[in-house]
């Protein structure tokens, strides 16, 4: 009697397992990528729904949240990517303004001269442009 019940126990596992490989497969066929492509291998498809059918409600969860997860992570890199780019551009923008704010002073000290020195030289003789 018991080596009955271990021979429908050992089955029954057997059988389940072959049913967990049949759907990993079917979970490996739902998102299709080409290793050919380089960004096939990093950014996968959003779940199909038709290879999807086959699956338990479980393995369609994993794959969904797998993808939102990937896509969230994709969303956090270009964040982190805008941020150090609005940093670097401020501080470009800083250095360029500083640098035209001291080009506008010599302008303005450089006029004051050239109107300074114009009484000496005469009104005819400074050139205009």
């Amino acid at each position: 009697m018991a080596d009955a019940a271990t021979k429908k126990a050992a089955m029954k596992r057997k059988s389940s397992m072959t049913g967990k490989r049949k759907s990993k497969a079917n979970t490996k066929s739902s998102t299709p990528s080409s290793p050919s492509t380089p960004s096939a291998s990093r950014d996968p498809q959003p779940p199909n729904v038709d290879a999807m059918a086959n699956l338990s409600s479980t393995q369609k969860d994993w794959l969904q949240r797998e993808w939102i997860e990937h896509v969230n992570l994709d969303l956090k890199k270009i964040v982190e990517f805008l941020n150090i780019f609005e940093s670097s551009t401020k501080n470009r923008l800083a250095t360029i303004n500083t640098k035209l704010a001291h080009l506008e002073r010599q302008m303005d000290f450089l006029e004051a001269q050239a109107s300074s020195l114009e009484p000496l030289l005469g009104a005819g003789s400074a050139p205009t442009n």
